[in-house]
């Protein structure tokens, strides 16, 4: 069992569980880290103040998460 923990990644960003502070637990074995939240967070946060999504946007969010 410990070596599964040791090799959980967050889907998005693909980050190693040591790697940030809080790995969340999807359906279908999805993870996300808090910091993929974070960014999701403000993304969503800027088109609901904008008050329509761009399609730039998630391209622009995406280069976070390909890294």
């Amino acid at each position: 069992m410990e070596g599964e923990q040791a090799e959980r990644r967050c889907s998005f960003c693909n980050k190693h569980q040591g790697q940030v502070q809080r790995l969340l637990a999807g359906s279908r074995g999805v993870l996300i880290c808090d910091e993929c939240v974070m960014v999701s967070s403000q993304a969503i946060g800027e088109e609901r103040s904008e008050g329509a999504a761009s399609d730039s946007k998630p391209r622009r969010h995406r280069r976070f998460w390909e890294r």
